[in-house]
């Protein structure tokens, strides 16, 4: 039953357009609450602990200077007429 739940919710959460990263925090919510374990201390603390990895932080700043590159070479490559 727990798996059913947490996997609905995260189903339903990303069939609802929410970004994944929510998604996983609303199934996360749901499966607590079907535990009776919910806590918000505990959760509080795990999103902290999970934005404050390097490695996934990684991620982010190499998209956006992949982004800023080909920004600038759009610009430098424009043959405006």
């Amino acid at each position: 039953m727990t798996l059913l739940v947490f996997i609905g919710s995260l189903l339903l959460a990303m069939a609802l357009g929410v970004p994944i990263a929510y998604a996983l925090l609303v199934s996360g919510i749901a499966l607590m609450l079907q535990l009776d374990t919910f806590d918000a201390q505990i959760l509080a603390q795990n999103l902290v602990e999970g934005a404050n990895s390097f490695p996934l932080l990684a991620v982010p700043f190499t998209l956006m200077v992949l982004a800023v590159r080909m920004v600038i070479m759009a610009r430098d490559t424009d043959c405006a007429a």
